[in-house]
């Protein structure tokens, strides 16, 4: 059996998305064009909103016609439960696959398993890796917030670390808001390193001066409001 071997990559997912429509490619060469008339309405919303809380503030239109506003933008930008659920679910089904692709190939490095194998272990967690970009793209917020991807209707990261801190008796490094955030389902980051996400996000509102949050210690963090 050949252990030297290129890695071959037998399934590929590509997407384009703008505001009005999504295509996905597969290996296959099969387009299919995803209606996405929903998002491109609630993005609209999410403007004429945002439009409207500036013009509260100079006293242009009545505050509670802006928060109507908002508050309309904020639900069209919500999934259902079924799509987060779905989301959630595709990545750790990714997760699994790309585990399960890591031992074969140490299995196929010592000889124990077989390169028609090992392709199909490949095939499989490319397969479930873009099933897992899709639902997240389908779950995710519209223009609500940063600091890692977002599903619908959760928290971004700079709210969900405001939500902690607001919970805690004392300071917080960024790991454990992070570790928190995630376990409580606050917070869904993208990457691998969510406590650098979390420690990016912490740093840029520290350094505002009306920022949410505040340094108080090496690496430690507390809401300004209660420095």
């Amino acid at each position: 059996m050949k252990k030297n071997r290129k890695a071959s990559n037998p399934v590929a997912a590509v997407a384009i998305e703008d505001q009005t429509e999504t295509v996905c490619i597969t290996a296959e060469a099969i387009v299919t064009p995803v209606a996405n008339d929903e998002i491109a309405a609630a993005k609209a919303l999410l403007d004429k909103a945002r439009i409207a809380r500036l013009a509260a503030e100079k006293g242009l239109i009545p505050q509670d016609e802006a928060d109507a506003l908002w508050e309309a933008a904020v639900a069209a930008c919500k999934p259902s439960e079924e799509s987060i659920r779905a989301a959630k679910d595709a990545k750790a089904k990714a997760a699994e696959a790309a585990k399960v692709l890591r031992i074969a190939k140490d299995a196929f490095a010592q000889g124990m398993v077989s390169a028609e194998l090992l392709n199909e272990k490949e095939a499989e967690a490319e397969m479930a890796k873009a099933m897992s970009a899709e639902a997240a793209r389908a779950a995710k917020g519209i223009g609500l917030g940063g600091g890692g991807t977002r599903y619908k209707g959760q928290m971004s990261g700079k709210e969900a670390a405001h939500k902690i801190l607001s919970e805690s008796p004392v300071p917080l490094n960024a790991k454990t808001i992070a570790d928190k955030a995630i376990e409580l389902g606050y917070w869904s980051p993208d990457g691998v390193t969510p406590a650098m996400t979390m420690s990016a996000v912490l740093q840029a509102e520290a350094k505002k001066a009306n920022g949410l949050f505040v340094k108080v210690g090496p690496g430690l963090y507390g809401l300004r409001s209660a420095a």
